[in-house]
């Protein structure tokens, strides 16, 4: 569901007029939604884009919907520079309120990524649970913030969203000794 704010303001934009090109409309949302973050944000999503293109080309390598982070074109560097470029819009923003919590829940899909990469390599435990409490304070934002609109894990954000935040509280409440 990555930005979904975007793709809910193109389609009303669209709809008033179809024929409005996308530079223009991206460049508009991407500075009112991200402000000062914008810079920072649109260099991600051009080059997630440029990847995804890349990979496509390839008519044995078709763009699915249900793709998880650990396919194709998805790298462990690829989310750290991510990472780091949505870190760089949240200090850009750190004296704005609303714009600030844009870009924090804008940034949980790329955190989400990188949480699950970790676990399925079994990789740095420190970092999983580092990141899965940064997941679930946002969770708890999401639910008490002004917008008062949930985070979704999956469509239904049933059962399999509820069981990733057992995860990930478990994973917080283990003694380091049992962790591997």
């Amino acid at each position: 569901a990555g930005f979904a704010e975007l793709k809910a303001w193109l389609i009303a934009k669209w709809m008033w007029n179809p024929e409005l090109p996308i530079e223009p409309l991206l460049d508009d949302f991407f500075n009112g939604y991200y402000g000062k973050g914008a810079p920072f944000v649109r260099q991600f999503f051009d080059e997630l884009h440029r990847r995804q293109l890349e990979w496509s080309k390839d008519p044995k390598k078709p763009l699915r919907i249900y793709y998880g982070p650990h396919y194709g074109w998805f790298t462990d560097e690829f989310f750290e520079w991510a990472a780091d470029l949505w870190a760089k819009a949240e200090a850009a923003v750190k004296d704005d309120p609303v714009i600030s919590y844009n870009v924090r829940m804008g940034a949980f899909g790329v955190d989400y990524a990188r949480l699950e990469r970790l676990r399925a390599a079994k990789r740095d435990i420190a970092k999983q649970r580092e990141l899965a409490k940064s997941l679930l304070a946002r969770f708890d934002e999401a639910k008490t913030s002004f917008t008062k609109l949930p985070i979704r894990l999956t469509n239904s954000n049933g059962a399999r969203g509820v069981q990733i935040r057992k995860e990930w509280r478990r994973l917080l409440a283990e003694p380091a000794a049992k962790r591997p």
